[in-house]
């Protein structure tokens, strides 16, 4: 099964903010904070106190694909 990427290729950002990760993958941004934190999903960061959390674009997209990735054979 292959696995949809999050924004398109036309899209060159190399950061993706909180609010579009977010509304993209179904998290909340308090969850997807959450997970930067603790390591769940690499790549996350902060400009500065008070800036908003940013992904790379790359780690975001890899991160994706594992997370929906089939497991045990179970996935069809």
């Amino acid at each position: 099964m292959k696995v949809k990427p999050l924004f398109s290729e036309l899209d060159r950002r190399r950061r993706i903010p909180i609010n579009e990760v977010a509304q993209v993958t179904g998290f909340t941004a308090w969850t997807l904070r959450q997970y930067a934190l603790d390591g769940t999903i690499p790549g996350a960061r902060q400009a500065g106190p008070g800036k908003r959390l940013s992904f790379d674009r790359d780690l975001l997209e890899a991160w994706w694909r594992e997370f929906n990735a089939p497991r045990n054979g179970l996935a069809k």
